[in-house]
């Protein structure tokens, strides 16, 4: 199984305060839809964007149509915040293929949301979300969330909202600082703080048999695991990529907005 990652833009409408795209200008690119009929998608994985906003191309119903019209199975990342009438009859009409879908939700509290997600609206998102969930009953469902010092009080709180409505999986994700500005919401002075909210978090879910799921790179060094380990061992769907042999280039590729491709960048 092949993975084909396509970047459809290379920006974003958004100037969440710990994105790259915040920080750098890029001459603005669409990917040309013509290019559709180079690509060799035979049994392979298609993932649209992981670091800009698919929906800002004014094409993207064309491109998810076409490879699920190949049979491919797509894995879709947005904010979520341009979800259209046509998209989403789309992706109802392909909803076999369409295996997966992160939103980035970085809080369930408006404020803080909006503060994060500059030019987002808490009420617009959510309200795409839960369309979106039930439209799509039998996609993998996910929310990904940047842990910063403002919302990683909150982290049980989240958990309760999207598992309420029916989200399969939240991953957590440490945020990046990169600007000092941002330095207040650095988490390495409150990491042991910030690590008992996670092992609370995830003993929250398996004590209460939650059907989210919570992901975070710190679980795998949590004591948690060793104590739960039966209920630690459940894993995504076998759709959902894991890993790729990095030693195999053609197993792997990104293509970019501007149409440079890039082998095995992982």
């Amino acid at each position: 199984m092949k993975i084909i990652e396509i970047e459809p833009t290379n920006h974003c409408n958004l100037r969440c305060v710990m994105c790259h795209n915040s920080f750098v200008n890029y001459k603005p690119s669409l990917f040309n839809i013509e290019w559709l009929k180079r690509i060799n998608s035979e049994n392979s994985i298609i993932k649209i964007s992981s670091i800009f906003e698919p929906l800002i191309h004014p094409e993207i119903d064309k491109i998810i149509e076409y490879f699920a019209e190949n049979n491919n199975k797509i894995i879709l990342t947005t904010n979520l915040t341009l979800l259209s009438p046509n998209l989403l009859k789309i992706l109802k009409k392909f909803e076999e293929n369409i295996y997966s879908i992160t939103v980035s939700i970085d809080s369930t509290k408006a404020e803080i949301y909006n503060s994060i997600r500059r030019g987002a609206d808490f009420n617009i998102t959510i309200k795409n979300r839960k369309l979106l969930r039930n439209f799509l009953s039998e996609t993998y469902n996910r929310v990904n969330s940047v842990l910063m010092k403002k919302n990683y009080n909150f982290i049980i709180d989240d958990i309760e909202f999207f598992n309420k409505i029916g989200i399969n999986e939240l991953g957590l994700i440490f945020i990046t600082i990169r600007d000092y500005l941002m330095f207040n919401e650095n988490l390495y002075d409150i990491k042991n703080n910030l690590f008992k909210k996670l092992n609370e978090a995830i003993e929250y879910v398996i004590e209460n048999n939650l059907n989210i799921s919570v992901r975070c790179p710190y679980f795998k060094y949590s004591p948690i695991p060793n104590i739960y380990t039966q209920e630690m061992s459940k894993d995504v769907p076998d759709y959902i990529p894991k890993g790729i042999n990095c030693s195999a280039i053609e197993k792997q590729v990104k293509i970019f907005a501007d149409g440079i491709v890039q082998l095995c960048y992982q």
